[in-house]
């Protein structure tokens, strides 16, 4: 994961003390379901998921990706990716259900629902969960900049009031975005 902060020095400072104290809290809060399970909460996990196949693919795909591409992957927390089964019994679950938010660069975090295993298998729920894991790993070992976004001066003394200071992610790979989010 490579991330650079962008500005004057103080700028710089703020923005690190910024993400670090985010990235300090424990992400449960991007959870869209209740009771969601840590990828490293392996007693639970191993209810859902193949633990063993889980790993050992991991470490094969990242290991083959990064020969081939010759880069580096930088894997999100066990302690940091939330997962959980889908809210419904007739629902598939997985990566692309409204409910699976995945990965949240502010945290360094993600969430992600796992296949159900009243239609599909344990491995295949394994195999969509390491899908859905190395997504989520590709986008934090993504490069991305920081900025600080400074908005003066306010509208009226009541927008004053209400502003909390802005950090921005100005790019991401080889996208760029303002501090007003437009591309």
């Amino acid at each position: 994961m490579k991330e650079i902060y962008l500005g004057t020095e103080q700028d710089q400072t703020y923005i690190a003390t910024y993400l670090k104290n985010i990235r300090s809290l424990d992400p449960i809060e991007i959870a869209t379901l209740t009771k969601p399970m840590r990828l490293s909460d392996t007693l639970r996990m191993g209810q859902t998921v193949e633990s063993e196949l889980f790993l050992e693919t991991v470490r094969r795909c990242i290991a083959a990706c990064e020969e081939h591409y010759g880069i580096h992957i930088t894997t999100v927390s066990p302690e940091r990716y939330y997962t959980s089964p889908p809210p419904e019994t007739d629902s598939v679950g997985g990566f692309h259900h409204p409910n699976s938010l995945g990965y949240q660069y502010w945290y360094h975090a993600a969430f992600v629902l796992t296949l159900n295993q009243a239609i599909v298998s344990r491995k295949v729920a394994t195999l969509e969960l390491v899908r859905s894991f190395l997504h989520d790993c590709f986008h934090h070992s993504t490069f991305r900049s920081f900025r600080r976004a400074v908005r003066l001066p306010a509208m009226s003394a009541d927008a004053a009031k209400n502003r909390l200071p802005e950090i921005y992610r100005e790019q991401y790979g080889i996208n760029f975005r303002n501090k007003d989010g437009f591309s």
